[in-house]
C-alpha cells in the first residue's frame, strides 16, 4: 500500500504525462503560472524523496509508476462515492492481470493493490462492516419516492406522504421503516473498454445507506415504456457483492 498527498498525486500523474485522471478521483492542479507550478513541483519531489519513493537514478519508484498506470484507462472499473464519517472517493481499476484499489479521503490518496479477481470486493471494503437491516424488499416508482424524500420531514411523514401517492399502507409504513436515520449512504458505478478504448458505463448505479437498524440497497432501474423504478431491501455484504458484480458485468456486455 502506497499514499499520496492530492498534490503529490497531481504532480506525478502530470509527470506521467497520463492522460486525463479518472473523474471519480480527480484532484485539483494548483499553480496559476509556471513560476508557481514550479515551485509546488519542486516541494513535491523533496517530499517523495524524503520517503523514499524517488530518488537518484532509480528515478520513481516502479511499484508505484505501476500502480498509477493502471489508474490510466483501465479495462474494467468500479467507482464509488461514498459518504461515511467523511467524504470518500474511489476508483477499483484493473487492467490485464492487476488491479488497484485507490481510495481518495482526507487529502490523500491510497493506493492498494487488489485482486483482479475481486474488484467488488475490493470496493465493498471501504465500507464499514454492518448487518443487513430488517424489513423485505420493496419497490415503487421512483418518481413516488423521490418526491416523497424531498417533501417528508420524518420516517412518519414519508410514509404518509408514500400512502398519497399510491403506495400501500404496509409497503409505505416499511419502506419508511426502512430509510428512516439514515447515517452514512453512498453509490458504485461500474464501466468497461472495449477493443477499440471506448469506455462504457451503464446507465445506472448500485446505492446504499446505512441506519441504527442495519445496511439496505437501493437500486433505480427503467422499465419498458421508459418509467424509472426503485427497489429498497436489506443488503449485507453477500448481497450488495452480488449487486456489483451483475453491474461490472453488465459493463463488460455493453463492450461486446
Amino acid at each position: 500500500m502506497l499514499t499520496l498527498s492530492e498534490l503529490e498525486f497531481d504532480v506525478l500523474w502530470e509527470h506521467l504525462r497520463l492522460p486525463e485522471m479518472p473523474l471519480a478521483i480527480k484532484v485539483a492542479s494548483p499553480g496559476k503560472t509556471h513560476v508557481e507550478r514550479e515551485d509546488i513541483t519542486r516541494t513535491v519531489w523533496d517530499s517523495l524523496a524524503d520517503r523514499g519513493l524517488v530518488g537518484g537514478s532509480r528515478g520513481i519508484d516502479e511499484d508505484l509508476v505501476d500502480l498509477l498506470g493502471l489508474l490510466d484507462q483501465p479495462d474494467c472499473e468500479l467507482d464509488a462515492r461514498l459518504w461515511l464519517d467523511g467524504g470518500v472517493r474511489a476508483l477499483v481499476a484493473a487492467k490485464g492481470s492487476d488491479a488497484v484499489l485507490a481510495r481518495l479521503a482526507d487529502g490523500c490518496l491510497t493506493l492498494t493493490p487488489v485482486e483482479v479477481s475481486s474488484l467488488p470486493r475490493a470496493a465493498l471494503s471501504l465500507l464499514p462492516e454492518l448487518p443487513a437491516g430488517p424489513g423485505y424488499s420493496i419497490t415503487v416508482p421512483s418518481a413516488d419516492l423521490d418526491a416523497a424524500a424531498a417533501e417528508a420531514e420524518t420516517a412518519d411523514e414519508l410514509g404518509w406522504i408514500l400512502r398519497d401517492h399510491g403506495v400501500s399502507p404496509d409497503e409505505a409504513d416499511e419502506l419508511a421503516a426502512m430509510v428512516g436515520n439514515v447515517r452514512r449512504r453512498g453509490q458504485f458505478g461500474a464501466a468497461a473498454r472495449d477493443q477499440w478504448g471506448r469506455r462504457h458505463r451503464p446507465d445506472r448505479v448500485i446505492g446504499f445507506f446505512d441506519t441504527p437498524r442495519g445496511r439496505y440497497v437501493q437500486i433505480r432501474r427503467a422499465k419498458p415504456g421508459g418509467v424509472a423504478w426503485s427497489t429498497v431491501a436489506p443488503a449485507d455484504d453477500r448481497r450488495l457483492d452480488q449487486h456489483i458484480t451483475a453491474l461490472l458485468n453488465d459493463a463488460v456486455g455493453l463492450t461486446l
